[in-house]
């Protein structure tokens, strides 16, 4: 289930809300190479007015994105929040099923044109509905029920 978490870091407050798993499938293939924008766009900071300010309008993550305390150089900050989202929605572990060979099939996996190969197979196989991975689950969930599923 996608989880809200609040942490501060630099000196400044900031909101993130987990990517649904259909959203994380498609940043999968490219996560060195996403923008600031695209791996920010559900990240929220604390204004000095104590409103949250969404960090997908880029002025945002100029006016904000910051070391208060002036050590570090604003890319370098930038930087080291995209890391901990991408941790927050990316740095899990699954624990691997090894299943002997003797249990495999050699029949090739369906693929829904155009879907991550795990999104098609939970897909396919019943075991969530594409709404579910748009809305409710993490890319975690997803993981979790492709090992068990």
């Amino acid at each position: 289930m996608r989880q809200l978490k609040i942490f501060n870091t630099y000196g400044m407050d900031y909101r993130v809300m987990q990517f649904a798993a259909a959203e994380a499938f498609a940043f999968w293939d490219r996560l060195d190479t996403l923008s600031p924008i695209e791996m920010l766009q559900l990240t929220e900071v604390r204004s000095e007015g104590n409103t949250w300010e969404p960090l997908s309008e880029p002025q945002n993550i100029n006016a904000y994105v910051r070391d208060v305390t002036g050590m570090l150089r604003p890319q370098q900050a930038l930087t080291n929040l995209m890391n901990l989202v991408r941790q927050e929605n990316f740095g899990f572990k699954v624990q691997k099923v090894k299943i002997p060979k003797r249990f495999m099939s050699g029949t090739p996996a369906r693929v829904l044109e155009g879907t991550h190969p795990i999104q098609a197979r939970l897909i396919t196989e019943k075991l969530a509905i594409l709404r579910e991975l748009q809305e409710y689950y993490t890319l975690e969930d997803a993981f979790k029920m492709y090992c068990l599923g």
